[in-house]
């Protein structure tokens, strides 16, 4: 039971919004291009559709600068400039 415990929290939304703008926010501070194979549900151990939620997500609370993906016939598709916004992790951090 305890292992079904650990598998719900590494899936959790606030586990996940965590890992991906703490990523997004180390990659800002170190002059980094963002590795967009790091931000994919296979790597994020996600559903897609989970995975474009938690963007939708992203982008529609301006806690991402740019526009976060494109659509196409095929799908949504993250874009390579995708960026945080500083500001809102400057104030949780500190809150």
């Amino acid at each position: 039971m305890r292992l079904d415990y650990i598998r719900k929290v590494k899936n959790d939304y606030y586990v996940i919004v965590y890992r991906v703008l703490m990523y997004l926010y180390n990659c800002l501070r170190q002059d980094e291009v963002v590795d967009m194979q790091k931000l994919t549900p296979e790597y994020l151990h996600i559903n897609q559709r989970y995975f474009e939620y938690i963007f939708d997500t992203l982008n529609d609370e301006g806690l991402i600068l740019n526009k976060a993906y494109y659509e196409d016939m095929l799908g949504k598709h993250l874009e390579s400039d995708i960026m945080i916004l500083v500001i809102f992790l400057d104030y949780n951090i500190s809150t």
